[in-house]
């Protein structure tokens, strides 16, 4: 299969430092690409980093999987020497001093793909000629259609203001079509204030005055401060905070206040019918009488939050306040200040702390974390962790043969044990990736070879399993006899 190759085109120095200390060190990359330019997992792909004003660097990889909305997972090959390279380049001086210098902007890179094949020819620089028939497109050359529109000229760093609609945005790379009015996941009708918003988030990019912010948990040890809004009316939730549904954030007005921008809140919400959702936020901006606080826009708890109005508790109720059978009462907010025990961390269940866990926590974790941590991060419904796991140095043999069976692990990290010929000399490990139905089936009959005839017989009698291993299987047996 021939190699990919996708360029991240950098016209900003601090979108370059943002995304190096996000990605590029943690061994990979998030490329928006349009879903047709998505080839399939576990495929070659080469990364073209042009930095502003500087060199490019080539870093090869594999494909992962595909975040709808975001782009493709692209993990990075180890011993890159080109990563060093970039490394060196960020922490230059000159790059440090420019980056200084560098006006108050933070243009997201340009992304397509590229023909990595033609050697050191730059594909951006190849004239595309027309021949008899009319012009051409370059095959080597595609930017995703998605991500440069020019319809609609559109200033991505503008805020809107509470209670305004913006309509004219296009779509995020690889976002899926927005459901229809009225339906959601399951099939049920939306509130139709709330229809489809927490699945297209119009979050402005980042700048110098609102740079990435990390949302995460306190740790133990650590001051933060508990936020408790309680309404009483399902109207006040849905009409008052129109931005917490879609961009996440919550603009609260309290007098008396002492947040500053980047403190850890836990927001308690709580509303009608003792429902309280609980999620952990930081605060984006705060002026004299009111702080707006941010929220993890993948957490399932600010989903349940956002659906809450669809619920038919929640609709029977507003028909009651609509008819005034309910007496209106104002909101209620609490601020307050808590301190986590130091050894609050340590005594919570795994399970519970990874759910408390931002994905660069969980990338750490998974880089250094003990054997309890590495098995349930192993099981953890974000699969891009998996491929930090086989970077740890204490993970052990039994480890892998654990992982190797879990049906819920991504199939690229599947394919990496398959090719790692340490792993699959053990039984336990190779007997686990043919038999797991994840495995992709071209690894799982490669592997056939290393099974003992007993394994293939009982494989070429299971029903359930994939039947092009099992003819495969069938047919090893024949060619022994």
């Amino acid at each position: 299969m021939s190699t990919r190759g996708f360029f991240l085109r950098y016209a900003s120095r601090r979108a370059l430092d943002a995304d190096h200390a996000a990605y590029f060190t943690h061994g990979g990359m998030l490329v928006a690409v349009d879903r047709a330019e998505v080839p399939e997992p576990n495929c070659r792909v080469e990364l073209r980093i042009e930095a502003p004003e500087g060199p490019s660097f080539r870093i090869g990889g594999r494909t992962g999987h595909h975040v709808p909305g975001r782009g493709l997972m692209v993990s990075f090959d180890d011993d890159e020497p080109d990563r060093d390279a970039l490394d060196a380049f960020i922490e230059s001086g000159a790059f440090r001093e420019a980056l200084q210098r560098e006006p108050a902007t933070f243009d997201p890179p340009q992304t397509g793909t590229y023909d990595p094949i033609g050697g050191e020819e730059d594909p951006f620089d190849s004239p595309v000629e027309d021949d008899e028939d009319g012009p051409t497109t370059d095959p080597a050359f595609s930017v995703p259609s998605d991500l440069f529109e020019e319809a609609t000229p559109l200033d991505l760093r503008a805020e809107p203001g509470p209670g305004e609609v913006v309509d004219n945005l296009p779509p995020l790379a690889a976002d899926p079509a927005p459901p229809a009015v009225g339906d959601d996941d399951d099939g049920s009708a939306l509130h139709p204030d709330v229809v489809g918003l927490p699945r297209a988030r119009r979050r402005p990019a980042p700048s110098a005055d609102r740079p990435p912010t990390v949302i995460r948990a306190a740790r133990g040890g650590e001051k933060y401060h508990v936020a408790v809004i309680k309404l009483f009316q399902i109207a006040d939730y849905v009409d008052g905070y129109p931005r917490f549904f879609t961009d996440a954030e919550l603009d609260v007005d309290h007098a008396e206040h002492d947040l500053t921008r980047g403190q850890i809140v836990l927001l308690r919400l709580t509303l009608p019918g003792h429902n309280v959702f609980e999620m952990w936020s930081v605060v984006e901006s705060s002026s004299a009488k009111r702080f707006t606080l941010r929220v993890m826009d993948n957490d399932e708890v600010y989903r349940r939050a956002c659906l809450y109005p669809d619920s038919v508790a929640a609709k029977a109720r507003l028909q009651r306040e609509a008819r005034g059978d309910i007496e209106s009462t104002p909101t209620q907010i609490l601020l307050f200040s808590e301190e986590r025990s130091p050894d609050t961390d340590e005594k919570m269940p795994i399970r519970r702390r990874l759910a408390r866990m931002s994905m660069d926590e969980k990338i750490n974790l998974a880089l250094s974390g003990n054997r309890e941590e590495r098995m349930a991060l192993a099981t953890d419904s974000n699969k891009a962790v998996h491929h930090y796991l086989l970077k740890n140095a204490k993970i052990t043999l039994d480890e892998i043969a654990f992982m190797a069976r879990l049906p819920a692990l991504n199939p690229d990290v599947l394919d990496k044990i398959a090719e790692n010929p340490a792993y699959t000399q053990n039984p336990s490990v190779t007997k686990a990736l043919v038999f797991n139905p994840r495995t992709p089936v071209r690894t799982a009959i490669r592997l056939l070879d290393r099974l003992p005839r007993n394994e293939l017989v009982n494989l070429s009698k299971r029903m359930s399993m994939n039947q092009r291993l099992v003819m495969a299987a069938k047919n090893k047996l024949f060619k022994v006899k």
